[in-house]
């Protein structure tokens, strides 16, 4: 620690030190700028109050002007461009000290001319403080320019001793009265009303001793024979522990209290009207906690009074779901986003679970933000609607229009399919009836040679006639059958049952078959339908192998979620299914040239697959051979 400085070595020091001391407690630096060279020069000892900031500058003048504040530094380079020889420059300017905050520095010199360079050279001194002193007092008096103008406040000083009272000069304005009329403190005392001036001086002499602050509401006289509401404060000046001065403020508080009294009796029609809502309300402040409630709100959300206050709009405690029954984030309820979207949000749809009640209910939730005079939030109210009964309707109504969709569905394709079959009686029967109808009239018209063929003929149509009738039957009870029997099939025992009506074929075509069900070895499906989509498949494979081949038939079911996948592969003819691709599964439709050949096989297990809406697709390539695929949507049986 330094020693204190006496007189006599103070006296001691050189007018050089004292002046670095002198210029350190005026925080205070000499400065000197070199407009040639472009530097600039401080003095003091590292612990001048600019020691510091004067090493960031590092003699550079380029640097010192980075640190100014950049709404000065245009006015400090004005001063430095101007400089002339001789003259004195003052300026005050901004800039960054260490602490990274502005400093004001105030700069007095002179310009020279040293050998040929133009210097600054003076003092610079730091006068922040100042600075805020002054900005203080200015916003001070113009504060007190609008206390005192102000409508309705009225500015006294009141001297104890003499009893006397200098008012402010908008007391005519308020009261009515001049200041001489409103007179000392007998004056005053006689102007508040008699009800309430016992009271009032009590209260003043109470504070008077006790040097407290003087706050009374009292009714006082004004000019015009009216009484008026005032709120006096005022605060006492001592003097060897003993009040001398009161200096105080008198506002006139009518329209205040008139507008209080009025608010206080809507509030309380409000609340009483709120209460009686069947609607639940509660008012949140934006840190989302409730303010006031009514008990339909508490009734609906399964809560007392007592248990609603605190109870957050984003409490973990909420178990809220969605309409679909998912849980409903806390930052999706309605009162969060009403915050964050500064807007309204309405009809929410929450689930809420009342653990006191152990049910959940339905309710509608509206959020209306409530802005201030600034556009600013300041509340949010929210209001909730039972929704249970109308949840339920709709859950009925959905559930409804899900089978009426399902109704109409059914009936599309049966019209479809119906149409389709009209479609394919009409070509598949119009040949064979054409040429019968041809024969006969060979009969009729032909000579007795021509007669016993017709007949000979007529018995072939008939027969392939009645085929394609037969045909047309299977075709139209796979249509027909949207209700059949479902059961769960081990693959490998229908797989055998059909091997065993395909067994003279097989044999034949020394057929090799490999199954693999071990993924998925059952599935619920109608038996019937199950078995035609392994008799066609392998009859297929069998039918349609190139010359010399033998049949080599694999077969395999697997799972992909919750779905089964039966593929069909062989080595046969294939097909090209750029070229037929679009007719693979069509009615009549053949690609090889064989005599068992109808076009039928496929179609119905295409048919019988959609009527389960399960899909079938299909690869194959040219003397390659097919794969089908058969996709048999949510069967969990499979695993």
């Amino acid at each position: 620690m330094e020693k204190a400085l006496t007189r006599s070595s103070f006296e001691r020091l050189s007018i050089d030190q004292r002046l670095r001391m002198a210029l350190s407690a005026a925080r205070m630096s000499l400065w000197e700028l070199d407009l040639t060279n472009k530097t600039c020069s401080w003095s003091g000892r590292p612990m001048n109050h600019f020691f510091e900031f004067s090493r960031k500058i590092d003699g550079s003048l380029h640097k010192y002007f980075e640190l100014i504040h950049p709404d000065d530094v245009k006015d400090v380079m004005s001063a430095v461009k101007n400089a002339k020889i001789g003259q004195v420059f003052f300026n005050q300017h901004r800039v960054l000290w260490n602490d990274n905050t502005y400093h004001w520095v105030e700069s007095n010199g002179r310009t020279i001319n040293s050998q040929g360079r133009i210097k600054m050279a003076g003092t610079i001194q730091d006068i922040t403080e100042r600075k805020i002193l002054e900005k203080e007092t200015a916003d001070w008096k113009i504060r007190h320019q609008l206390v005192t103008d102000a409508a309705g406040i009225i500015v006294y000083d009141y001297d104890i001793e003499s009893g006397d009272i200098l008012w402010s000069g908008n007391v005519e304005e308020v009261l009515g009265f001049t200041s001489k009329q409103m007179g000392n403190i007998d004056t005053w005392t006689d102007l508040i009303h008699p009800d309430d001036r016992k009271d009032t001086f009590r209260q003043l002499e109470k504070a008077q001793k006790k040097l407290s602050t003087f706050e009374v509401y009292y009714r006082f006289l004004k000019s015009n024979s009216e009484y008026c509401d005032i709120y006096d404060r005022g605060t006492f000046l001592e003097r060897e522990g003993k009040a001398y001065r009161m200096l105080g403020m008198m506002s006139d508080v009518t329209e205040w209290r008139k507008s209080r009294e009025a608010l206080n009796e809507s509030e309380s029609r409000f609340k009483s009207l709120i209460d009686k809502l069947k609607v639940g309300v509660s008012l949140y402040d934006l840190k989302m906690e409730p303010q006031m409630h009514n008990e339909a709100a508490c009734k609906l959300l399964g809560l007392t009074r007592k248990q609603f206050i605190g109870k957050a709009a984003l409490d973990k405690d909420w178990n809220v779901v969605d309409m679909d029954g998912n849980r409903m984030k806390p930052e999706n309820f309605p009162i969060p986003q009403a915050i964050a979207r500064q807007e309204a949000v309405r009809q929410v749809v929450m689930g809420v679970f009342r653990p006191k009640l152990n049910d959940r209910v339905w309710l509608m939730v509206d959020a209306d933000p409530i802005f201030n005079s600034e556009g600013g939030i300041n509340h949010v109210i929210c209001t909730y609607s039972d929704f249970s009964d109308r949840k339920r309707v709709e859950e009925m109504l959905k559930e409804k229009n899900e089978q009426l969709v399902i109704t109409s569905d059914l009936i599309s394709r049966k019209n479809e399919r119906l149409l389709e079959f009209a479609q394919i009686v009409s070509h598949n029967l119009r040949s064979p009836l054409t040429n019968i109808a041809a024969l006969v009239d060979l009969y009729k018209n032909g000579s007795s040679k021509d007669r016993d063929k017709a007949v000979e003929f007529i018995g072939d149509v008939t027969t392939k006639a009645l085929r394609t009738v037969d045909d047309l039957n299977e075709v139209l009870k796979v249509q027909q059958s949207e209700q059949v029997d479902i059961k769960l099939l081990d693959f490998e025992e229908v797989l055998q049952k059909v091997r065993e009506l395909l067994k003279l074929n097989l044999v034949e075509k020394n057929a090799k078959i490999l199954a693999d069900f071990f993924e998925a070895p059952s599935i619920q499906y109608p038996e019937i339908y199950l078995e035609s989509i392994f008799l066609n498949l392998l009859s297929n494979s069998v039918k349609y192998i190139g010359d010399g081949k033998t049949p080599a038939i694999a077969i395999r079911s697997r799972m992909e979620g919750n779905d089964i996948v039966l593929e069909f592969s062989d080595n046969g003819l294939g097909l090209d299914l750029g070229k037929y691709g679009d007719d693979i599964f069509r009615f009549g439709k053949t690609f090889h040239n064989t005599g068992e050949s109808k076009g039928i096989g496929l179609y119905l297990i295409k048919n019988q697959i959609r009527t389960m809406g399960d899909q079938i697709e299909v690869e194959s390539k040219v003397n390659e051979g097919t794969t089908f695929r058969i996709f048999f949507r949510n069967q969990p049986y499979g695993k």
